[in-house]
């Protein structure tokens, strides 16, 4: 990501909400191809830049919901992760194995650097040691589960640090929004030209959001 702005401020307004439209359009086509959270980013960013946060009250509100958001991500992935690390010590997971998943990790519910390490671990130990994957009785499709707890997880906890930044300092929140913004747009337009490589007049539509 870059640090500073690139584009001139007033394109980027325009520019971010036709990325935003074009992005919800596709959102079946090129979501795959978008990092977790990105198209829900953009539009607070775009909110941020525009000044439709500033007031004081509606930022106490955001905080108080992003702070709710993470909280309820949180607790999913202690719930998960405790579920799966006792099913991978009940089923005679050796030594080894049980370090590769994790279950050796302290496990904070109120840290999101602790959860998100032990989900990491989780997924690392089920793609090295399939069978004792399955013998825990986890599937793919726990996996999956957990990837996506862990997309959730950051995704919730960059939301609330976002706020606070916009809270304590608008003209801060302001550039950063806008880099936000443009990495953002960068992103779609990859996207959508590579989804659409085969329909040029879709494609266009991408790289017509370059300012």
């Amino acid at each position: 990501m870059a640090s500073k702005p690139k584009w001139s401020p007033k394109q980027i307004a325009t520019t971010g909400r036709a990325a935003l439209e074009l992005a919800q359009t596709y959102q079946a086509d090129i979501a795959d191809r978008l990092q977790a959270g990105l198209v829900d980013a953009l539009e607070v960013a775009l909110d941020v830049f525009e000044g439709k946060r500033s007031e004081a009250a509606r930022s106490s509100e955001s905080l108080r919901t992003a702070t709710e958001e993470q909280n309820a991500a949180a607790t999913k992935a202690h719930t998960f992760l405790s579920a799966a690390r006792a099913a991978i010590v009940r089923s005679g997971a050796s030594a080894a194995e049980r370090a590769a998943f994790g279950v050796k990790l302290t496990l904070k519910s109120d840290r999101v650097s602790s959860l998100v390490a032990c989900l990491d671990a989780l997924i690392d130990g089920g793609a090295k040691y399939p069978t004792a994957a399955s013998a825990a009785g986890l599937l793919s499709a726990d996996f999956a589960r957990a990837t996506a707890l862990r997309d959730s997880l950051s995704t919730a906890d960059a939301s609330q640090e976002t706020v606070k930044a916009t809270r304590k300092n608008p003209v801060a929140a302001r550039k950063a929004a806008q880099v936000t913004i443009e990495d953002s747009i960068d992103a779609i337009i990859n996207a959508g030209t590579l989804a659409f490589i085969d329909d040029p007049d879709k494609a266009e539509l991408f790289r017509n959001l370059i300012p």
